[in-house]
């Protein structure tokens, strides 16, 4: 009696050191699955079924259509019709995130909102959370956050450019002149001849522009003497938090601004073997040009719609 006493004792010992290790076991497998799940939280753009500001033709009780079509005249983020729409879309923008938050049990990190071009917020989820974040009511669209890749060019010649610039194919000269071109990339050189006032080798000087913007514009928090803008550079923002400036990270942004508005410049290309003269310009080479600093190694979405974003409030 006292052995099967001693017995009965030794097995609930081993039945409850078992219980205990099991139950360590499952804390230990719950506590790696919530790393493993935020391990994956990435950002992802939420796009509401609202149109944005740009794109608004009415039709939301009380608040008048804000798009050109709606209008008759060209988008114009500052009207008080734009203003109400633009609080009407944060206020639904808001109501959304607050909803996700209820449906997720946590507080939803907001890494940019958008009202301009795209009706839209970004939000730090997991793939499971974007999940059920789509379900909710109000939502178009859910999307993961891309890391676009950078990719080449091609010239004027390949598209007619040229017949543009003498009127032939138009019946009317141009060659960019009085357009502002907004290059998303990875930044700029400042000192480049293709952005040089005036033209190093037809000599056009640009007018002044309307407005300075980003870096090259006093009033803008962005502002930076440093860099030399002129009345062809009449812009610079940073857009990707890696980039403390605009000023081109690889050399990519300033190709493909000059491959869009560079001014005709007589290129050297200097090689051991070979030295090769060239005549370079970009499609339009008396436009104005502003750069948008959107990439680094690769480049964010919410970088990308950032610029945009901006772009259309500029405009």
């Amino acid at each position: 009696m006292k052995r099967k006493f001693i017995l009965v004792v030794v097995l609930v010992a081993i039945v409850s050191l078992f219980a205990a290790t099991v139950s360590a076991n499952q804390t230990s497998n719950l506590s790696r699955a919530a790393v493993d799940e935020a391990s994956q939280i990435a950002n992802y753009i939420v796009q509401l079924d609202d149109a944005p500001l740009a794109l608004y033709d009415g039709g939301v009780a009380s608040l008048a259509g804000t798009s050109a079509a709606a209008t008759g005249a060209p988008f114009n983020l500052r009207t008080p019709a734009s203003a109400a729409y633009q609080a009407y879309l944060v206020n639904a923008q808001t109501a959304l995130v607050n909803a996700a938050a209820s449906a997720l049990g946590r507080e939803v990190t907001i890494v940019a909102q958008y009202q301009y071009a795209i009706n839209g917020v970004v939000l730090a989820l997991t793939p499971a959370e974007a999940a059920v974040v789509a379900d909710l009511d109000g939502v178009k669209q859910v999307s993961a956050e891309r890391m676009e890749q950078l990719v080449t060019d091609a010239g004027p010649e390949w598209i007619g450019a040229l017949n543009v610039w003498d009127g032939s194919a138009t019946g009317t000269p141009n060659a960019g002149e009085g357009t502002v071109i907004a290059v998303l990339d990875t930044g700029i050189n400042f000192d480049h001849p293709s952005f040089a006032d005036p033209g190093p080798v037809d000599g056009y000087d640009f007018p002044p522009p309307v407005q300075y913007f980003g870096v090259c514009d006093p009033a803008d928090p962005q502002y930076n003497p440093a860099y030399t803008c002129n009345d062809k550079l009449i812009g610079a923002f940073t857009f990707v938090s890696e980039a403390v400036t605009p000023e081109d990270s690889d050399g990519h942004g300033s190709h493909t601004a000059s491959t869009s508005a560079g001014n005709i410049v007589d290129a050297i290309l200097e090689a051991p073997t070979i030295t090769v003269e060239a005549q370079v310009k970009g499609v339009a080479p008396h436009a104005h040009v502003m750069s948008m600093d959107v990439c680094v190694a690769s480049c964010p979405t919410s970088s990308i719609l950032n610029a945009i974003n901006k772009v259309v409030e500029l405009n």
